[in-house]
């Protein structure tokens, strides 16, 4: 075990001995998932991507139980998606592009669903704008063109979007001009697609919430296809 793990080790030690008192309490629950998460996030850091999967695979099984027992709850709703964009993260960083494709996939829906629940809230449409864009990136790794357009041009849409209600946001300027580059790169790409690597600067979901945030605490419908996001 690495120094940098040692403290997140002996935290998920505490969190589990207290969860046996009381294994319904949710807060404790989550107190455990916290610290697989931090696990995997140490174990990224390291290169240990096999490890970092395992940990962040038993994050979400705990953040899923949450999740679905509280679907009010959006920042356990959040923290789901993020978990579903960490794990198509490390597969995608394994050449694994099909898994990471359906772990990203999975993540969409949530959101989608809290994007258009909270239409000026600028965070959530980030994620929807990550979350298109790891879906078109990863498609396009396993040679899926077609859904990579596709996915590529919805995320650019809530790129749009966010730098018409935000045009004073740096980052918001910034992912346009990565998404108009990744479109363009598609459109001339020679290379075999399951040679490609994610592109370098790719986007990634804040974990924190920014100065333009506030998440929700309320839940909703949705349609789950990635064309859906600009009605």
């Amino acid at each position: 075990m690495t120094e940098a793990l040692k403290p997140y080790r002996a935290a998920l030690t505490i969190a589990e001995e207290l969860a046996t008192v009381d294994p319904d309490n949710a807060l404790w629950q989550h107190d455990i998932s916290e610290s697989h998460l931090k696990l995997g996030d140490v174990q990224v850091a390291e290169g240990n991507l096999a490890d970092a999967l395992k940990s962040y695979q038993q994050t979400l099984s705990i953040i899923e139980r949450l999740a679905r027992a509280n679907p009010d709850n959006a920042s356990w709703q959040r923290e789901l998606s993020i978990l579903y964009n960490k794990i198509g993260d490390v597969l995608a960083k394994q050449l694994n592009a099909a898994e990471a494709l359906n772990s990203y996939q999975a993540g969409f829906p949530i959101a989608e669903r809290l994007a258009k629940l909270n239409p000026s809230n600028t965070m959530l449409k980030r994620d929807l704008f990550v979350f298109c864009s790891k879906i078109g990136e990863t498609s396009w790794m396993a040679g899926k063109a077609a859904e990579a357009r596709e996915a590529l041009s919805a995320g650019r849409m809530v790129s749009a979007q966010i730098v018409a209600q935000h045009p004073d946001w740096p980052q918001g300027e910034k992912d346009l001009a990565w998404i108009d580059t990744q479109i363009a790169a598609l459109g001339g790409c020679s290379l075999p697609p399951d040679t490609r690597q994610p592109a370098a600067g790719s986007p990634s979901l804040d974990v924190k919430p920014s100065q333009h945030a506030v998440v929700p605490n309320r839940d909703g419908g949705l349609r789950g296809r990635i064309i859906s996001v600009a009605s």
